[in-house]
């Protein structure tokens, strides 16, 4: 078994893992064969690596701590709610965050009693459907650092429902602001760092925890008192909010963006490392070093001699 990026694959690779669109819905089973001159499926996948069959890495098995199937039913879920919401002002109904507080259950399930297996954060390779993939990256992620925090199943639930509808707000943002080829404009800025805000308001009837609320409001601010939208920081973060900021940003760096390329992992981990007690609270950057790798088993490494080698 080996990892490979989506931009690497070619044809007649064969996949050790099946693959989903952005929307969660499947594209190729395991057990194929890439297609031969139909890669530009891959465009519209919600990862940016496959598992591939290799004769020369049988003895590498990568089990994941959030199957591919879940992954996919969460995006899916999640995917349909935040379509759901008009542009502009939005609420989302009590009721219907049934479907999403499903599939964040079986991701708890996934993580007790003990967290075992590869985490699989790979970031958003498509730009289509970004908020639902981000989403659940993003819970997947913090229900990890959450879980090894000692946190116990209620105040995990919170934080998985809170990562997973932080962004509800985007769909009340001015239409093609997150599409902008550039970086943003200090205006651009002002007007996104509306969305905490506006994500609240489109999920106060929604009956999310208090926890959950906190946790949203607060996901951008950051340990040093650099963020917003109240320049809290420290202890003043909530907890959740916390795990959320870290999170976040690191799936953020793994993922596509319309003005940048996805990070490689472990220069998205080098970054949250060079930024434990500034941007991030560092006992969780403590958390994240340890249980993300830098290099993931089945990637391949060139190795300080020139030769070549597979993790």
């Amino acid at each position: 078994m080996r990892r490979v990026s989506v931009a690497n694959a070619a044809a007649g690779m064969v996949l050790c893992r099946p693959v989903y669109d952005s929307k969660g819905y499947p594209l190729i089973a395991a057990g194929e064969a890439l297609p031969d001159g139909n890669l530009q499926l891959l465009t519209r996948t919600a990862g940016a690596e496959l598992l591939v069959d290799d004769p020369r890495t049988q003895d590498i098995f990568v089990k994941s701590v959030f199957e591919p199937e879940l992954e996919a039913k969460a995006v899916q879920s999640l995917g349909a709610l935040l379509t759901a919401l008009p542009p502009g002002p939005a609420t989302v109904q009590p009721g219907s965050l049934v479907g999403v507080a499903h599939t964040v259950k079986k991701m708890l399930d996934a993580v007790f009693p003990y967290v075992v297996g590869d985490v699989e954060v790979a970031g958003a390779h498509a730009l289509e459907g970004r908020d639902a993939v981000h989403g659940v990256k993003v819970a997947e992620m913090a229900l990890v650092v959450g879980r090894m925090a000692g946190l116990e199943r209620d105040d995990l639930h919170a934080l998985a429902m809170a990562a997973m509808l932080m962004n509800a707000g985007h769909r009340s943002l001015p239409e093609g602001l997150l599409d902008q080829p550039r970086p943003l404009l200090p205006e651009e800025v002002e007007q996104l760092r509306t969305h905490p805000r506006l994500s609240l308001e489109a999920l106060a009837a929604s009956g999310l925890p208090r926890d959950a609320f906190l946790a949203i409001a607060q996901h951008h601010e950051r340990w040093d008192g650099s963020g917003y939208p109240a320049g809290r920081r420290g202890d003043e973060i909530s907890p959740l909010a916390r795990i959320l900021a870290v999170a976040d940003a690191y799936v953020a760096l793994l993922s596509e963006r319309p003005h940048r390329h996805a990070m490689p992992a472990h220069d998205a981990i080098e970054f949250v490392l060079a930024y434990s007690g500034e941007l991030f609270d560092p006992a969780l950057v403590q958390i994240v070093a340890r249980q993300l790798p830098q290099y993931p088993t089945g990637i391949t490494v060139i190795l300080s001699t020139g030769e070549t080698g597979v993790v």
